[in-house]
């Protein structure tokens, strides 16, 4: 079980933690844009859907419903 008056501490460290990764990513120049990251979390939840309809498929052809 959490302890609430923990949870403030817990939010400002994820902060901290999350600036000084954006200011070190900036600094050293080895980002990706935002749009490169969106394609390719798109690419891989398309092959994701593709993965589980075929799996469907399969399993569909083992037990006929029709």
């Amino acid at each position: 079980m959490r302890r609430r008056d923990s949870k403030p501490e817990s939010r400002a460290l994820f902060m901290t933690r999350g600036l000084a990764s954006i200011e070190e990513t900036q600094r050293l120049g080895n980002g990706l844009p935002a749009e490169r990251v969106i394609a390719m979390l798109d690419e891989k939840l398309r092959l994701a859907r593709q993965m589980k309809l075929l799996t469907m498929k399969k399993a569909r052809a083992h037990f006929p419903i029709d």
